[in-house]
């Protein structure tokens, strides 16, 4: 897959107030467990998903999308692939930071996966 995902230069930068730890499926999950509201809606549109999606790599694209605006309506700076378990910066937290030139996942400096992104790209890989 031509995604990456983008990480700090620099290590102190995780240290900053509002980089906590990325979100993920799981904490989805054992949030609506505990019937927060917001959560119980996501799942809700994951499973939409899970109904619509039947290539696999389609899907784990829907994931990351879905992941990402989960993300970001929570304020959060990352979330985890759901694949690779990795950390992916959301778009709001890249546009703090200079293009570290990575082409990350989400980059609002233009310059997403593989280069610069198509209009296919941009409408699913930067939802923000």
């Amino acid at each position: 897959s031509r995604l990456r995902v983008c990480v700090p230069l620099h290590a102190s930068a995780m240290c900053k107030e509002g980089w906590q730890h990325p979100l993920s499926l799981e904490e989805v999950r054992q949030a609506a467990d505990n019937e927060e509201a917001w959560a119980a809606k996501a799942l809700d549109q994951l499973r939409r998903l899970e109904r619509c999606a039947h290539n696999p790599a389609k899907l784990h694209l829907s994931y990351c999308a879905w992941l990402h605006r989960i993300a970001s309506q929570q304020g959060r700076q990352r979330y985890a692939d759901p694949a690779t378990g990795l950390g992916v910066f959301t778009a709001t937290a890249l546009k703090t930071m200079a293009c570290c030139g990575f082409h990350c996942r989400h980059c609002p400096h233009g310059q997403g996966p593989g280069g610069q992104l198509s209009p296919e790209e941009k409408l699913v890989l930067l939802d923000w």
